[in-house]
């Protein structure tokens, strides 16, 4: 959505998507269906299953950071290296300086949005969805655990809960605050 307003304003932008892991959840439950465990995370275990998720974002992060240094473009990211550390927190799995250390490689964002979403709203959407499942406790978790990173000092919060174009605008304007060189050439163009 935010890739393609950009491309709109003839700002060149790449959007490289979440990845979820329900495949992975899927594959790894009937597993431990099939081995008499109650789901993924028995089969496995919580620190395991972070550290297989870290290392696809891992891979999904170098993929796109190789082409960085060639193009002009804007990068946007749902869900970043930073994702990892509060899934970890909130999970209260996983070594989060383990994590930091694995995928401390990755580039420092220019600009981070942290799109501050309510836990009941955050239900509500995810539901609509229908790829997951989240309990509005964990999603409260998840939430303290983003605002206690050391890095959420530096992340613009945008207010999620509004209509669809209100958090749009959000969305779009602090990408423009972010960046007004690139709007500005854009609009002198």
């Amino acid at each position: 959505m935010l890739g393609d307003w950009l491309h709109s304003q003839g700002v060149p932008a790449q959007a490289h998507e979440s990845l979820t892991m329900a495949p992975v959840r899927k594959a790894l439950n009937l597993m431990a269906e099939q081995d008499g465990f109650e789901d993924h995370l028995d089969l496995i275990g919580g620190e395991t299953m972070r550290l297989v998720s870290a290392c696809s974002q891992l891979a999904r992060v170098s993929a796109f950071e190789r082409g960085l240094t060639k193009s002009p473009d804007l990068v946007i990211v749902d869900r970043y290296v930073y994702c990892q550390y509060a899934l970890a927190k909130a999970e209260g799995v996983g070594s989060v300086d383990f994590l930091r250390r694995l995928l401390g490689g990755a580039r420092k964002p220019d600009l981070t949005i942290f799109l501050d979403v309510s836990p009941a709203e955050a239900v509500r959407r995810i539901n609509v969805r229908g790829i997951d499942e989240e309990s509005p406790e964990f999603l409260a978790a998840f939430r303290e655990a983003y605002v206690g990173l050391p890095e959420f000092a530096d992340f613009v919060s945008v207010p999620g809960d509004g209509d669809f174009e209100t958090v749009q605008a959000a969305m779009r304007q602090a990408v423009v605050s972010a960046f007004p060189e690139i709007f500005s050439k854009v609009l002198a163009s």
